[in-house]
Formats: structure tokens, sequence, C-alpha cells
């Protein structure tokens, strides 16, 4: 009788010992779940952060495109515009050249008509 009370107290110490590490077993568990919750709702926030992100750059990239095709544009321009100038000053250059000569032919003739008037 004597070993079966001490083999009751024994079990009796060992269930007492399993209940408290089973409640603290359980209370890790709940830590662990609180921070998993937590990592969780901050996985969520990244994720949407980087989705706010991503379109922020999707928008950059479209509207650098954009620019560039203008640029493109711009410069084209430009080049029309400069082969326009280039056409402009290439015939100022001959009309100054044509009216040269002809202030040139009208001082001669004007030299001729003076030589005939006074002979």
């Amino acid at each position: 009788l004597t070993n079966y009370r001490k083999y009751i107290q024994k079990a009796r110490e060992r269930e007492k010992a399993y209940r408290e590490e089973s409640l603290t077993l359980t209370k890790r568990l709940h830590a662990l779940g609180h921070e998993f919750a937590k990592k969780d709702d901050s996985s969520v926030e990244l994720k949407t952060r980087i989705e706010q992100l991503t379109q922020v750059s999707s928008i950059a990239i479209s509207q650098q495109t954009d620019m560039q095709h203008q640029n493109e544009g711009l410069l084209d321009t430009i080049q029309e515009l400069s082969h326009a100038l280039e056409s402009s000053c290439a015939t100022e250059q001959e009309l100054r050249i044509h009216t040269t000569q002809l202030q040139k032919e009208v001082a001669a003739k004007e030299l001729e008509t003076g030589s005939l008037q006074s002979a």
C-alpha cells in the first residue's frame, strides 16, 4: 500500500509537471501566434507598399517614355529648323551675290550712258 501511495504521489507530481509544461507551451504557442500575426500584418503592409511602389514606378517609366518621344520630336523639329536656316542663309548669300552683280551692271550702264551723253 505504501508503494502504491508513492507511485500515485509520483504520478500526480508528473501530471502536475506535465500540466505546468503544457501551460508554458500553450503560453509560448499563443505568444508565437501573436508574433506571427504581427509579422503577417507587416508582410501585408509590405506587400501593399511594394504594389504601390510598383505602380509609381510604372507611371514614372510611362512618363519617361512619353518624354523621350517628345524629345525625339523636338530634335527632329530642331534639325528641320537647322536645315531651313542653312537653306535660308544660302539663299541670302545668293541674293547678295546677285544684288552685287546687278549693282555692278547698273553702275556699268550708268557709266556707259554717262559716256554716251558726254560724247
